[in-house]
């Protein structure tokens, strides 16, 4: 399976559906299953005053599990330690699109999923709540993620770019257990389908039936290993 390493805080906040675009300096032409792996490297403590500071500077509130609060002596400053998963991955997830920074909009709301199937015209659409959450300068890429899925963390070795895990059986069992389906086909513009273990053929002509009217590639997701195969315009799979 695809996976993307992530230094701490930010993977974990992925896995609570909280950051739903990475920002890269660099992109990427794959989509579908994508696994998010929290870097081995402690994040620096924070510090609060008891007399100055309503608590720490957390990226956001849903952090607060993740920090050990730590007296340190003097009574009136406070070390929060981060205690959360290092070097494992946390989540796993659709990459379903990559695109320039500046090819992309600020929207007012994109609804429960975290991000948006609406554009203009090939333009993703921003929740302005992202911003904070990565570096969206000019010339950099938003990489869209959907249906994100916190597991318990499987330690790994990261790396740099994307790079191959191999998804656990149990994990793998456990997807297509709890969605009662064997095969996902996704449109370009975020529409899922999904089909059950002896309805492959279904989920191929349901694949080519998207990119065709999209004219644009569609994917289909093997829930059993989370692997996935691009569908092209003109019919081919890849």
């Amino acid at each position: 399976m695809k996976t993307l390493s992530l230094h701490q805080p930010w993977a974990s906040l992925i896995s609570l559906r909280v950051k739903t675009i990475e920002t890269r300096s660099w992109s990427t032409k794959y989509r579908g299953p994508l696994a998010i792996h929290a870097a081995k490297k402690q994040p620096p403590d924070l510090w609060a005053n008891v007399f100055h500071d309503d608590g720490p500077d957390l990226q956001h509130p849903d952090l607060e599990r993740y920090y050990e609060p730590l007296e340190c002596g003097d009574g009136v400053t406070w070390c929060y330690r981060w205690t959360g998963p290092l070097g494992a991955v946390v989540a796993t997830c659709e990459l379903v699109a990559c695109e320039r920074t500046e090819y992309s909009a600020t929207c007012i709301d994109v609804g429960e999923q975290g991000w948006a199937i609406q554009s203009i015209g090939h333009l993703p659409l921003i929740d302005p709540d992202q911003y904070p959450l990565g570096n969206f300068s000019a010339g950099r890429f938003v990489w869209l993620l959907a249906n994100i899925e916190a597991i318990d963390p499987v330690p790994a070795k990261g790396h740099q770019g994307l790079w191959e895990w191999e998804l656990p059986h149990c994990l793998a069992m456990t997807s297509m257990t709890q969605t009662g389906s064997a095969w996902r086909v996704r449109s370009a513009h975020g529409l899922v389908l999904d089909f059950t273990l002896d309805e492959s053929d279904e989920a191929i002509e349901a694949a080519r039936g998207f990119a065709r009217k999209d004219q644009l590639n569609a994917y289909i997701i093997d829930l059993g290993t989370g692997t996935g195969s691009t569908v092209h315009p003109d019919g081919r799979i890849t």
